[in-house]
C-alpha cells in the first residue's frame, strides 16, 4: 500500500500599501492529521518543507527588487493545482517559486517538532518571514500514521510602493504498498488577519489559501498512470479592501468570518465518488454580510444564514472521511493521497482579479485599463472575465513593472464554459493596445458591429510582446478599412509593435483578416511578430503585412472572400526594408474567390531581403483569375515542399500555379502543381521575361488539354518540353494521389512523389510536423510513408460461365485496403482516377458484369493504401 500526506498546506502573505503600520500581514496555520490506511509493512515516510520571502523597495537608498536571493519563475501561482505535482517516481516541484526546497527521511521513531525552514527578508523598513516545521509520531507495520504541520509568517512593507510577501509550505508522505482504501482525519487549524486602516493603505492586499487532498495510483512495475482525482478541497478567501481589518478562522469544528468591507470565503469540497461521506459547504462574505450559502451530503444545513452579519461564526462536523479508490485487477500497484496547496495575497504575486463576476474587483475593462494603466506591478497579474456582452471601447496602456515574468493576462473566468465572454462596440476600434507590453488577450471574444473604418484589436505606438489567443474576431461584412487585428505602422525606430503572437484564433468578415502596418516608406521594420494556428473566412485579405522582419505566418486554415472587393489575397506580403525576412509555411489555403484570387502574394522587397514559402496547401479556387503563389516586383523567395490543386472553377478563367513578375529572384522545388481544369488554361510555372529563377524535383500533372507545365518568354505544354530548357530535369509528370480535392495530404498507395524531393536547409518537418527523411524527402507539404505497390502476384479468373472475374492477392503488410484500376489496353493502364473501379479491405474483388462484351479483355492493377 501506499498511502501519503504530503504538502498539508501551503500559506502565504503579501501586503503593498502606503503606510506600514496598517499594511502588517500575518498567517499561522496548523494541521492535525491521522491516516489509518492499514497493511503490514512499515511504510517510508518523507517530510517536505518549503520556504519563500521577498520585499520590493523602491526606494534608491534601499536594495531595490527582490531581496531574497531566489528567481520568481513565470507563471507563478501557488493557486494552481500543478504547483506541487507527482511524477512516477518521488514529489518534485513544478512551476513555483525557485527557493528552499527541502525533504527529509523519516526514521519510524518519528521526527520531533523542529524549524525545518525558515526564512527572513528585509530592506530599509520593509519585512517578512517564513517558517515551517513538522513533527511525525512514531509508526509502525500496520499503525496508522499521524503527524501535525505549521506554516507561520509576515509581510510589513513600509512606505508607498513597497512590497513584501511570504510563502510557506511543509507536508508529510508515506510510501508502502499494501490497500487502496483507508480512513483519513484531517483538521486544519487557519489564522488569517490583516490590520485594520485606510482603505488607500489596504487595497492591494488579498489573501487565498488552497489546501486540497489528492489521489494518485500507479503500476509498480511499468509506473503506468491507473486513476487519479481529489478526494478533499479546502480553499480559502481574504479579499481586499477591509478598513477594519479581516479574519479567516477555520478550526476544530469551527469556522469564523470577518470581512467589514469587502470579500471573504471559506469552501470545502469532499464530493469525490470516492470518498465516505460526502459533502460540499461554500460560504461568502461581502461588505460585512453573507452574501452566499452553498452546503449538500455531509454539510447539508451547516452555515449561518444568508444576511448574518460579520464576522460569521457557524460549527461543521470535523473533516473525518473513509477513501476507497476500488481495484486494480492484474496491476501492483502503488498509491499516493496528495495534499497539496497554496495562498497567496496582495495585487503583485500573480494577483487575480475578477471582471464582471466573482468578487467584482472590476464592474467592466474601462475600470481594469483605468486600474492597469496606472499601476505599479511587480508580480504578474491575471483577470478573470466572467460571461457577458461587454459594450464598450478600451485602450490599454503602458504597465510599469510589466515584463517576460509579470504578465497582464485577461481571459474567461469559466475555462469549461462553452462561449466566451464578448467585448463588442458600434464604432472604429473595440480593444487597444497603446505602448502596452506583456499583455495576454485569452479567450475574450471580439465584436465590431459597425460597417466603418476601424478595428477589433489595435497595436500601436511600440506595443511588444503581447498575445492574443483563444478567441472570435468578428464583424458584419464591411469596406477596405476594417481589420480583425491591425498591428499598425512603425512611427520611428523606437516605436516599432515588436515580438506580438496571434494564435488559434477566428477571424471573420474583415476586410484584412490580420494587417501589420505595410505603408511604402515606413521608418523600421517591426521585428517576430507570429500568426499561427488561427482560422480566417469570408476576409479579402487573410494575413497581410508589410514592413516585418522575421515574421511568421504559421498553420493557419484561410479561406478568403467579399462581396465588396474583387481581388482577393490569402497571404499578402509586401514592402520588406533591407535584409528582412518572412516565412509563410503550413498553411491550409482553400476556397478562395474574387475576379482576381491570390493565394499566397509577395512584392516589392528591397535588396537581400527575403520571402519563404513552404509545407503550404492551397486548393478550391472559386474564382476568376486563380493565382496559387506569385511572387513580383523586385521579390526574392524560396517556394519549396507546397501542394497546388487547381480544380476546375465555373467561374475561372485562368490558372496559375507558381507565377514571378518584374525582376524577382525565385527558387522553386519539390512542389506538386496539380490540376483537373479542363476548360481554362492552367499554367503550373509562369515567368515574366526579367524574372530570375531555378526551379526542379517538381511534381506536374494535369489532365486538361490547356494544362501548361510552364511559360517565360514561350509556354512549353508538356515536361519534355519545359526540361529541354534545362529546367525541371529531375522532376516528374504523375498524378500525385491526393487524398480529396479538399485535402491534399497523399493517400500511400500513390508512391510518384515518394522519395524524390531534394533536402532544403531548415526544412526538417511537413506541414503537420512529421520529420522529413534527412536525404530523400517526399515532394509536397506532405511528408508520407508509401506503401510498395502494385500488387505482384495477382490472380484473375473468370467465375464459372458468369461474366464476373474473379481477382485475388496475398495481403501486403500495413496495408488497410486495395483499391482496383482496370482498363482493356495495357500500354495506358495506370492508377488514375479515370481507372479506378473499386475498392476493398481484403485480398479479393470481384468486378461484375465486365464480361458482357463479346471478346473483352480486360487488364487490373492492384495498389494498397494506408487510408481504411
Amino acid at each position: 500500500m501506499f498511502a501519503v500526506t504530503p504538502f498539508t498546506h501551503i500559506a502565504d502573505t503579501f501586503a503593498f500599501g502606503c503606510n506600514a503600520d496598517w499594511a502588517i500581514r500575518s498567517y499561522s496555520i496548523t494541521h492535525n492529521f491521522q491516516l489509518q490506511p492499514g497493511g503490514t509493512i512499515t511504510p517510508q515516510v518523507t517530510a517536505v518543507c518549503y520556504d519563500h520571502a521577498l520585499v520590493v523597495e523602491p526606494n534608491p537608498a534601499c536594495s531595490e527588487g527582490i531581496v531574497n536571493p531566489v528567481t520568481q519563475l513565470p507563471g507563478y501561482d501557488v493557486l494552481r493545482p500543478d504547483f506541487f505535482v507527482w511524477n512516477s517516481q518521488s514529489f518534485i516541484l513544478n512551476n513555483g517559486v525557485n527557493a528552499s526546497f527541502n525533504t527529509i527521511s523519516v526514521p519510524p521513531a518519528g521526527q520531533t517538532l523542529t524549524t525545518f525552514q525558515a526564512h527572513t527578508a528585509g530592506a530599509c523598513a520593509s519585512s517578512a518571514t517564513a517558517n515551517s516545521e513538522f513533527q511525525v509520531n512514531p509508526f509502525g507495520p500496520g499503525t496508522a500514521v499521524t503527524a501535525m504541520t505549521r506554516c507561520y509568517g509576515t509581510s510589513n512593507p513600509v512606505g508607498a510602493n513597497s512590497g513584501a510577501a511570504s510563502v510557506s509550505a511543509a507536508g508529510i508522505y508515506v510510501r508502502g504498498g499494501d490497500l487502496l482504501s483507508g480512513t483519513i482525519q484531517w483538521l486544519p487549524e487557519v489564522f488569517d488577519i490583516l490590520g485594520s486602516g485606510t482603505s488607500g493603505s489596504l487595497e492591494l492586499t488579498r489573501s487565498r489559501l488552497y489546501d486540497p487532498i489528492g489521489y494518485l495510483v500507479e503500476d509498480v512495475n511499468t509506473q503506468e498512470q491507473l486513476a487519479r482525482g481529489t478526494l478533499l478541497s479546502i480553499n480559502t478567501e481574504l479579499g481586499p479592501q477591509p478598513t477594519e481589518g479581516g479574519l479567516i478562522f477555520l478550526g476544530e469544528g469551527t469556522i469564523t468570518i470577518k470581512a467589514p468591507e469587502s470579500y471573504a470565503k471559506v469552501e470545502i469540497d469532499r464530493t469525490s465518488p470516492n470518498v465516505t461521506p460526502q459533502g460540499y459547504l461554500r460560504v461568502e462574505v461581502t461588505a460585512g454580510f453573507v452574501s452566499s450559502v452553498t452546503a449538500s451530503g455531509v454539510y447539508a444545513g451547516v452555515g449561518p444564514a444568508i444576511g448574518t452579519p460579520s464576522p460569521a461564526s457557524f460549527a461543521v462536523p470535523e473533516i473525518e472521511f473513509d477513501y476507497d479508490l476500488g481495484t486494480f485487477p492484474g496491476h501492483t500497484v502503488e498509491v499516493t493521497l496528495l495534499a497539496s496547496g497554496g495562498g497567496q495575497s496582495g495585487l503583485d504575486l500573480s494577483t487575480i482579479w475578477d471582471l464582471g463576476g466573482g468578487n467584482y474587483d472590476f464592474q467592466n475593462f474601462t475600470e481594469a485599463a483605468a486600474y492597469f494603466n496606472s499601476a505599479t506591478i511587480v508580480g504578474p497579474q491575471i483577470v478573470n472575465v466572467y460571461p457577458n456582452t461587454y459594450n464598450e471601447q478600451v485602450t490599454f496602456g503602458h504597465v510599469a513593472g510589466s515584463s517576460d515574468m509579470n504578465t497582464i493576462t485577461f481571459k474567461k473566468a469559466l475555462e469549461e464554459a462553452r462561449t466566451n465572454p464578448v467585448i463588442q462596440w458600434n464604432g472604429a476600434d473595440v480593444v487597444t493596445f497603446d505602448d502596452a507590453d506583456y499583455y495576454v488577450w485569452d479567450g475574450i471574444d471580439v465584436a465590431r458591429t459597425s460597417t466603418g473604418v476601424g478595428s477589433a484589436i489595435v497595436f500601436k505606438n511600440d506595443a511588444d510582446f503581447n498575445t492574443v489567443r483563444n478567441c472570435a474576431l468578428t464583424t458584419p461584412t464591411s469596406g477596405s478599412e476594417s481589420r480583425g487585428v491591425y498591428v499598425m505602422d512603425a512611427t520611428g525606430p523606437t516605436a516599432t509593435n515588436d515580438n506580438n503572437t496571434f494564435e488559434q484564433l477566428s477571424i471573420s468578415g474583415f476586410h484584412d483578416g490580420v494587417r501589420f502596418g505595410s505603408t511604402l516608406g515606413a521608418a523600421s521594420s517591426q521585428l517576430d511578430n507570429t500568426v499561427q494556428n488561427c482560422s480566417i473566412s469570408a476576409c479579402a485579405r487573410g494575413v497581410s503585412m508589410g514592413f516585418q522582419k522575421r515574421a511568421i505566418v504559421s498553420g493557419n486554415d484561410i479561406s478568403v472572400s467579399h462581396p465588396n472587393i474583387l481581388e482577393t489575397y490569402a497571404v499578402k506580403v509586401g514592402q520588406l526594408n533591407v535584409d528582412d525576412t518572412v516565412r509563410v509555411h503550413g498553411n491550409n489555403i482553400h476556397d478562395l474567390s474574387g475576379s482576381v484570387a491570390y493565394g499566397i502574394y509577395a512584392a516589392t522587397f528591397q535588396p537581400n531581403s527575403m520571402v519563404w514559402i513552404y509545407n503550404n496547401m492551397i486548393s478550391q479556387w472559386n474564382g476568376g483569375v486563380c493565382q496559387s503563389i506569385v511572387v513580383r516586383q523586385h521579390a526574392r523567395a524560396g517556394v519549396h515542399f507546397n501542394s497546388l490543386y487547381m480544380n476546375e472553377s465555373p467561374t475561372a478563367t485562368s490558372y496559375y500555379g507558381i507565377g514571378g513578375g518584374e525582376t524577382a529572384n525565385i527558387t522553386i522545388s519539390n512542389n506538386i502543381l496539380s490540376s483537373d481544369a479542363v476548360s481554362d488554361p492552367v499554367y503550373a510555372i509562369a515567368m515574366g521575361s526579367a524574372v530570375t529563377f531555378t526551379t526542379d524535383h517538381n511534381c506536374f500533372y494535369g489532365t486538361g488539354a490547356q494544362y501548361y507545365v510552364g511559360a517565360f518568354l514561350v509556354i512549353y505544354q508538356t515536361l519534355t518540353d519545359w526540361q529541354a530548357t534545362g529546367r525541371d530535369l529531375n522532376s516528374i509528370f504523375a498524378f500525385p494521389g491526393y487524398v480529396s480535392a479538399s485535402d491534399l495530404h497523399i493517400d500511400g498507395f500513390y508512391t510518384a512523389c515518394d522519395a524524390l524531393a531534394v533536402s532544403i536547409a531548415d526544412i526538417s518537418t511537413d506541414i503537420d510536423g512529421q520529420v522529413r527523411d534527412p536525404l530523400t524527402p517526399d515532394i509536397g507539404a506532405d511528408e508520407f510513408q508509401g506503401l510498395p505497390g502494385p500488387v505482384d502476384d495477382l490472380v484473375i479468373n473468370r467465375i464459372g460461365t458468369t461474366n464476373d472475374i474473379q481477382l485475388t492477392w496475398s495481403p501486403l503488410p500495413g496495408a488497410m485496403s486495395y483499391k482496383i484500376y482496370r482498363h482493356t489496353d495495357p500500354s495506358t493502364l495506370a492508377p488514375i482516377p479515370a481507372h479506378f473501379i473499386g475498392s476493398t479491405t481484403t485480398g479479393s474483388y470481384v468486378d461484375v458484369g465486365v464480361l458482357a462484351p463479346p471478346d473483352q479483355k480486360c487488364f487490373y492493377v492492384i495498389k494498397a493504401s494506408t487510408l481504411p
